[in-house]
């Protein structure tokens, strides 16, 4: 489990994340919503009395089989942009950093994908590497956008655009949304290094 968290190369200092709230930080609201549901409802729901513990894990296998009959086929993932099919060239005097990720979960590891582009879509410069990391896509991808963001600084590029397929990276490192605890230290590194830009 611990060599499933990605570090960010950058190495900034550590930070506490609360996975259960939004902003990361706890509180002793957040956590009492953790534990109202089950045992708030086991009380309320039954007259004041709980249910014991196989009433207990039917009831929630009920309702979750019941919750998901009725969403299947529902697609609940939204998109700030329209994802295109083919590679645009970036604005004049401008390259585009392309990156991607790929889990081999039968061998813990991640694969790595960074290629540069100009603005008339000539291949500039190509990296990859594999990761011995048991990293799920979320963690693969942020490694990913940072192995971008090192890579472009190594070759000396500094207009660029950074491209990658993960809407919840790109989102955390614009600083629209607060990025999944799992990749916080990844997502940081990455906002320090771009200060170097």
């Amino acid at each position: 489990m611990i060599k499933g968290i990605p570090i960010s190369s950058r190495l900034p200092a550590d930070k506490l994340t609360w996975a259960e709230a939004s902003n990361g930080k706890f509180s002793v609201k957040s956590a009492y919503a953790l534990t109202r549901p089950v045992v708030g409802a086991n009380q309320a729901w039954h007259g004041g009395q709980q249910r014991n513990g196989k009433e207990l894990v039917s009831w929630v296998a009920h309702y979750t089989k019941e919750y998901k009959e009725a969403n299947k086929g529902m697609d609940y993932t939204t998109r700030a942009v329209e994802a295109q099919d083919t590679w645009s060239p970036p604005l004049a005097n401008v390259f585009k950093v392309n990156v991607d990720a790929a889990v081999f979960a039968r061998q813990k590891a991640v694969g790595d994908g960074v290629i540069v582009r100009d603005d008339k879509g000539r291949l500039e410069a190509v990296m990859c590497k594999k990761i011995q990391a048991p990293l799920g896509v979320m963690e693969a991808e942020a490694v990913a956008h940072e192995a971008g963001l090192v890579f472009a600084k190594d070759i000396s590029i500094h207009n660029f655009i950074l491209e990658g397929d993960s809407l919840i990276i790109h989102n955390a490192l614009c600083e629209t949304s607060n990025p999944p605890s799992s990749v916080v230290a990844v997502i940081q590194g990455m906002q320090d290094l771009c200060r170097d830009f």
